[in-house]
């Protein structure tokens, strides 16, 4: 009944219009491949709490401009941390999500930002990328411990 289901994988967020991107077929599913975003939507990856766009393979924050980002939170401090107008002229949205793009720009989403958890506490991550490359955050990314010359290489080694 089932026979040609096809488990994929997106990446997005209720500030995000929910679906920014889909799965490119020659790429698979693996460490965090999110996809390439889709039609509309432009994403890039931004050195955290600067509007400064990072090059491929570089691990930042994830940002998104498009038609289905939000008009703003009930608090004016939060929006103006997250929708920023940036010198393209484009309001982007600052995810707090933590990936990089790779030269076919397909996406990698490493950590999913500030993973609070209603008991208390935040939830550990570690993912492995690349081969022989571990990426490993416990609870959440913080800028103050980013090191601005983080690359990521995919080179076995």
């Amino acid at each position: 009944m089932y026979k040609r289901q096809r488990f994929t994988v997106g990446y997005g967020s209720s500030e995000g219009g929910s679906n920014l991107t889909f799965q490119m077929a020659p790429k698979a599913i693996h460490n965090g491949n999110v996809g390439v975003p889709m039609p509309l939507n432009d994403m890039g990856v931004f050195k955290p709490g600067t509007q400064e766009e990072l090059g491929y393979n570089e691990i930042g924050e994830i940002c998104t401009s498009g038609p289905g980002n939000m008009l703003g939170y009930d608090r004016r401090s939060a929006t103006a941390k997250t929708l920023q107008t940036h010198a393209d002229g484009k309001i982007w949205l600052h995810t707090g999500d933590i990936g990089y793009v790779d030269e076919d720009g397909v996406f990698y989403v490493l950590n999913r930002g500030a993973a609070h958890r209603f008991g208390g506490g935040e939830l550990a991550v570690a993912v492995t990328v690349g081969v022989g490359v571990a990426v490993g955050c416990s609870g959440s990314f913080s800028p103050a411990s980013y090191n601005a010359d983080t690359t990521l290489s995919t080179e076995s080694g």
